[in-house]
């Protein structure tokens, strides 16, 4: 009987260290073409955008009006990847500089919206080409003084580009 159980054990030992894949592999591995890599670094990451706006000072009623058009953009576009932070640049040189370091405490910043007033968009195409950050312009997309919706195709312009 001593002898029958040693051959089983060592039968039941020797399928067990089996080299054959279909025993050793479990179910819920994926193999190596099966597994599914992210397309872009987006999928992995969320996208952080900084929006320096006067939102004290003399525009910033409209400034209100282009952080409406933004966050309307982010919440059509699915906000859920992406992380707004906002600096105020009370259309002075000072605030922009402040607006932009503030913006710039975040990791990963990859995008900068801004450049309502005159006096912005010169500091901030300067300070995010040192950073190598992309600069969207707000004033590019201000047609006819609809400011809420050059809020809105600024982001749509860095959502679809």
């Amino acid at each position: 009987m001593k002898k029958w159980i040693s051959v089983l054990f060592v039968v039941v030992l020797l399928v067990s260290c089996s080299n054959d894949d279909s025993t050793t592999k479990p179910d819920n591995i994926p193999s190596s073409n099966e597994v599914q890599l992210p397309e872009s670094y987006e999928q992995v990451q969320k996208l952080v955008i900084g929006v320096v706006i006067p939102l004290s000072g003399n525009l910033s009623r409209e400034a209100i009006q282009i952080k409406n058009g933004i966050d309307t953009a982010m919440m059509d576009y699915g906000s859920k990847n992406i992380i707004l932070t906002y600096g105020d640049s009370g259309c002075s040189v000072t605030k922009v500089v402040e607006g932009f370091n503030k913006i710039m405490l975040f990791d990963n910043v990859t995008h900068i919206i801004g450049g309502v007033c005159q006096v912005e968009a010169p500091i901030l195409r300067n300070l995010t080409m040192e950073k190598n950050i992309t600069f969207v312009q707000v004033s590019t997309f201000l047609y006819q003084k609809d400011y809420f919706q050059a809020g809105y195709d600024a982001l749509e312009n860095i959502m679809t580009n």
